[in-house]
């Protein structure tokens, strides 16, 4: 049995989502309530899941490290945004939307790639049947 070659991309793109679900989840715990956790960390683990899923593919895993790399530089810097005007002002009127905002960007980037790998991968699986 063959072991398949890991791209370094794929590496650097589960270092990124690793480093990005640690730094969000902590800033999310102090910011809000920790039901919100899974719903912000949704993204950057279902991204980790496709990161893992096309290891071997080293066009797909330098797109997916890209992306992890934007998600994971954006959800944090937007949740540090949040946490640090929630710090400064903790009896404001009004609760910080970062938790339910940034998720849900990272969402949309996520399934916008997801989808386009998978048309991709449809595409080339069409293009190498064997025609009858």
């Amino acid at each position: 049995m063959t072991v398949p070659v890991v791209s370094s991309f794929a590496n650097r793109a589960l270092a990124a989502c690793g480093i990005t679900a640690v730094v969000e989840g902590l800033l999310v715990v102090a910011m809000a309530e920790p039901v919100l956790l899974l719903f912000a960390l949704g993204p950057i683990i279902f991204l980790a899941v496709i990161v893992w899923r096309r290891r071997t593919h080293p066009t797909r895993s330098r797109r997916l490290a890209g992306v992890a790399l934007g998600a994971g530089a954006f959800g944090i810097g937007a949740f540090v945004v949040a946490f640090l005007r929630f710090h400064n002002n903790p009896q404001a009127d009004q609760a910080s939307i970062a938790p339910l905002a940034v998720p849900l960007v990272q969402w949309i980037a996520v399934l916008f790639v997801w989808i386009a790998i998978a048309r991709d991968e449809s595409r080339e699986q069409r293009a190498n049947a064997i025609p009858k």
